[in-house]
């Protein structure tokens, strides 16, 4: 059909304009908690190890990972309570939040014998954003009601203001705080973008795409939803692996349906499985070798049926629906780590779900509106664009998934 190849020539263009697509192996983010007690803010700050890393370029060398993160810190976060500057009182303590992630503790001392309810709280925070210009900080700041305040802090804005009965200078109500939160989180999300691009690359037409993204909500509303109130717990990242896996394995059906040499094509993604099973065994590889194993059954299992998928919208709902459930966890990893409101779980887990849907919806929109734009001008692109776009599309989703793996 004309529009798929509009579509195609569309994924080209956007992949081949994002100089930083393989590089952002995961987005650049970190978490904060605060509280108050008395005239002391305690805190604690959550970051991945791997962000860590990207440090001494500003920092210089240090003897381990917690001394680098400690002098960042120390440097790049500042408290006011009315204008007036407070100290950082003592050293950071680190936490064992789970492997790869450092968590610290540290507090702010200011002048006040107790902060009131009327004082006007300022958290500026600098970190990370030298190295990570689209580094996204989420806050949280507990006020002397006890209704917290959400905060998204990015390079573009980096101060957090609130004034500590709990009413915040910039966010109205935790409804559009985590309506923003789950837009911001979808759409600076590429694994997840790249994956709804492969979505497009298999569907048949308008009424595909539909069936295609409807499993896909389905199964990442499900998955979410159990993450962030604590009935499942998933292993990040194990999930943030397995993320680029499905989009690899989805992006590899896109170039068998336009390309001979299926058994060829399926003996190279078997023999790279089997090197990974093999060095799992070896101890090189974190990841299990009967999940791997499991893995390449599943493969097998799937891309054979991947000719009926493509007629057979009910069983295209199913298995977009299961690969949405482990998409579904990547997306809760925000809530784990900044928390859901006690007294408003419901309303920001459905607030937050609504804003990864409507940030979806968007991209979605912005994908028709230039295939409608191609479309005007009579852009004419070959077949073979169609089979570059699922080969690059499949060697992103398996740099991330090996990429990741070694990480875990």
């Amino acid at each position: 059909m004309l529009i798929h190849t509009y579509l195609r020539f569309l994924l080209v263009f956007l992949l081949l304009c994002s100089s930083s697509l393989v590089d952002a192996h995961s987005r650049s983010q970190s978490f904060s908690r605060w509280s108050i007690d008395n005239n002391r803010l305690d805190f604690t700050f959550t970051v991945s190890a791997r962000e860590i890393t990207r440090l001494p370029q500003v920092e210089g060398n240090h003897s381990s990972l917690q001394a680098l993160l400690d002098n960042h810190l120390r440097r790049s976060i500042s408290v006011s309570i009315n204008e007036k500057a407070c100290v950082f009182k003592q050293p950071l303590t680190f936490l064992e939040p789970g492997k790869g992630l450092l968590r610290a503790e540290g507090s702010f001392l200011c002048d006040q014998t107790e902060i009131k309810g009327e004082d006007e709280l300022k958290i500026t925070n600098h970190s990370f954003f030298t190295v990570a210009p689209s580094h996204i900080h989420y806050a949280r700041i507990g006020a002397l009601n006890e209704m917290p305040a959400d905060f998204v802090l990015s390079n573009a804005r980096r101060e957090a203001k609130l004034n500590l009965l709990g009413d915040s200078v910039e966010v109205s109500n935790s409804f559009l705080t985590y309506l923003a939160l789950g837009v911001e989180h979808i759409l600076l999300g590429a694994d997840h973008l790249i994956f709804v691009l492969t979505l497009l690359l298999v569907s048949r037409g308008w009424r595909g795409v539909i069936w295609l993204i409807s499993g896909f909500t389905l199964g990442h509303s499900l998955t979410l939803g159990l993450a962030a109130t604590g009935v499942l717990i998933p292993n990040v990242p194990v999930i943030e692996a397995l993320i680029g896996f499905t989009i690899a394995l989805v992006a590899l059906e896109a170039y068998l349906l336009r390309q001979p040499g299926y058994n060829g094509v399926l003996g190279i993604w078997a023999a790279a499985l089997l090197v990974m099973i093999i060095a799992s065994l070896m101890g090189t590889l974190s990841l299990s070798s009967l999940a791997l194993a499991g893995l390449l059954l599943f493969s097998f299992a799937y891309l054979r049926l991947s000719q009926q998928l493509t007629v057979n919208f009910h069983l295209h709902l199913v298995m977009t629906g299961f690969f949405g459930l482990i998409h579904g966890f990547g997306f809760a990893n925000v809530l784990l780590e900044i928390g859901l409101p006690e007294e408003q779980t419901l309303l920001a887990l459905l607030a937050f779900n609504l804003g990864v849907e409507a940030g979806q919806l968007a991209f979605l929109g912005a994908v028709l509106l230039c295939v409608l734009l191609c479309r005007k001008v009579r852009v004419e692109i070959h077949q073979p664009f169609a089979t570059a776009t699922a080969s690059l599309l499949c060697g992103i989703g398996i740099y991330w998934f090996v990429e990741r793996a070694l990480s875990i």
